[in-house]
């Protein structure tokens, strides 16, 4: 069996109440950063052990899961596993945002889905692309002056969007972002993030690497059926996944 991290941190309202947790990659219990190389391998790790192998509800419960996308996940078929009412898809403010990417934005906008805006600090030309299609705008909080935190809130009116202050991290910020309107908080100040673990069952490596030639290959669905009958644990996780999704 094969251990499984990932981490969760709360999101809370002007009340406290706990109203969402943002997703984090972990490589081991002992990490308490998301430090990764590859984008998509990462959010896909989050999904696959938050949705098929630890389970959504002991993960999240009822509350909604911000998970951090990108183009490249966006483009993948990934997206379409999660359910539109449980998750808020983020997406990074130094993200690109060409045409493609506004237009596969739009059809998940369509399609039920939630946006979030994260690591906002400033209003760009690029951002100012994606804010029609956003519902939550995070604003990093941490190194911006009183002054010019208000006056980026105030450029936020134009956008019918919830304001979220992240990296929060002390009383006194805590409370200078309440004051100027923010609806809601994540950061140190309320909890760090918490590390999650447990087990799965490892399929071997060549039936995996099989299995996804058979599918990038357009193989016929006995064949693929066929492979994972010879597998067990894949076809654990898959049935898992689906009805966490249901």
């Amino acid at each position: 069996m094969e251990n499984i991290y990932l981490a969760k941190q709360p999101i809370l309202d002007r009340n406290k109440d706990l109203v969402a947790y943002e997703l984090f990659f972990r490589a081991n219990d002992q990490d308490e950063s998301a430090g990764f190389e590859n984008g998509l391998s990462a959010t896909a790790n989050v999904i696959v052990n938050a949705y098929g192998n630890l389970g959504i509800q002991n993960v999240l419960g009822q509350q909604r899961g911000f998970i951090n996308i990108n183009k490249e996940l966006i483009k993948s078929d990934l997206v379409s596993l999660l359910p539109n009412k449980h998750v808020v898809l983020e997406i990074s403010s130094s993200e690109e945002i060409d045409e493609e990417f506004i237009t596969l934005c739009t059809e998940l906008k369509k399609s039920g889905y939630q946006f979030a805006l994260a690591g906002v600090t400033a209003i760009n030309e690029n951002m100012r692309r994606i804010l029609p299609l956003v519902n939550i705008v995070k604003i990093d909080v941490s190194g911006l002056s009183k002054e010019a935190l208000t006056n980026l809130v105030n450029q936020m009116k134009p956008w019918p969007v919830l304001l979220l202050a992240e990296k929060v991290e002390s009383h006194e910020l805590a409370n200078q972002c309440m004051g100027i309107g923010f609806e809601m908080f994540q950061g140190y100040f309320y909890a760090k993030p918490e590390n999650i673990s447990g087990k799965r069952a490892d399929p071997a490596k060549l039936s995996l690497l099989q299995l996804l030639t058979l599918v990038m290959s357009d193989s016929d669905i006995e064949e693929i059926d066929r492979e994972f009958k010879r597998q067990p644990g894949l076809s654990y996780n898959l049935m898992r996944m689906v009805n966490s999704v249901a």
